[in-house]
């Protein structure tokens, strides 16, 4: 996963990565999409992503995570927030989980501070800002937008082929869900989409 400075700007350097990967060519041109004509995010790839996602959300066992200061948390009046309660979702534990295997270490300070302030997030149970889906969208929508090879890299990293198909043994523990969130079509997914 690849973004750095605010969600706002330009991202070219992944927040999540601490050491970079070797970089590997862009896709063949007969492989499945990332990105459909409206530059919003493919059905297949949106599919990847809930099963991803979904993945660490259900690590639920995992040790908390030390707290992060400085941190800003929802806030608890919008609207969404409501909505959003009972979701599943990635907190600072989970997103550790998500950073190592991804990137080979868990997430930094900053980084877990830009995802809370610019994606969207809730309150996890532990009181800190934890990531959604639809959060997870819009990192990878940025990401995809900004730098599709390291998405390519990320999708490989996790797995997956340029079609989009596990191989070998690297299925998810949600891998068999027959969720299928709609394609973005250029904006994020509403909370219906989710999953």
């Amino acid at each position: 996963m690849s973004a750095s400075g605010s969600a706002s700007s330009s991202r070219t350097a992944s927040p999540v990565r601490a050491a970079p990967r070797e970089a590997r060519p862009p896709p063949p041109v007969d492989t499945t999409r990332l990105l459909d004509d409206s530059f919003g995010l493919s059905e297949p790839f949106c599919q990847v992503l809930s099963q991803v996602f979904h993945k660490y959300a259900s690590m639920t066992s995992l040790p908390p995570a030390p707290l992060t200061e400085g941190v800003s948390l929802p806030d608890p009046e919008e609207p969404e927030q409501e909505t959003l309660k009972g979701q599943p979702t990635l907190g600072r534990a989970q997103l550790n989980a998500f950073a190592k295997d991804t990137n080979g270490q868990v997430m930094d300070d900053e980084t877990y501070k830009e995802i809370a302030e610019f994606l969207t997030c809730t309150t996890g149970v532990d009181g800190a800002p934890a990531l959604t889906f639809k959060g997870f969208v819009q990192l990878y929508q940025l990401q995809t937008e900004n730098d599709i090879n390291e998405t390519w890299n990320d999708l490989t990293q996790w797995g997956y082929d340029r079609n989009l198909q596990l191989v070998g043994n690297n299925a998810p523990a949600s891998a068999t869900s027959t969720e299928t969130p709609a394609a973005t079509n250029g904006t994020t997914p509403t909370l219906g989409e989710e999953a």
